[in-house]
């Protein structure tokens, strides 16, 4: 939740100084967020198993728009300790310019 808290943070505008103090500004940016999550084989510790084994699954993620490239973007993080888990762990971040 930290991500997109600094997403809109980093994103609104000061209000000018000649504004009314009541009506707030629009948000610059629309943001769409995605998490996905994948559990994969859990392993026991004490067996002789491995990761592999467990029947670990490949992942694939596509996204694609037509947008305004100096305004709008995408952003994807696989999150890297997640295999430690078991799990594969992406976040997917797609900012559109509204003014």
């Amino acid at each position: 939740n930290t991500v997109l808290q600094s997403l809109i943070e980093a994103t609104t505008p000061d209000q000018p100084d000649d504004a009314d103090a009541d009506a707030p500004l629009p948000p610059p940016y629309r943001f769409n967020v995605n998490c996905t999550i994948i559990q994969q084989g859990v392993t026991v510790p004490e067996t002789s198993e491995s990761r592999e084994k467990a029947g670990k699954r490949g992942m694939h993620s596509a996204s694609g728009a037509y947008w305004d490239v100096s305004r709008d973007g995408m952003w994807t993080f696989k999150y890297p300790n997640a295999e430690d888990k078991g799990l594969d762990l992406v976040l997917n971040i797609v900012w559109f310019g509204t003014n």
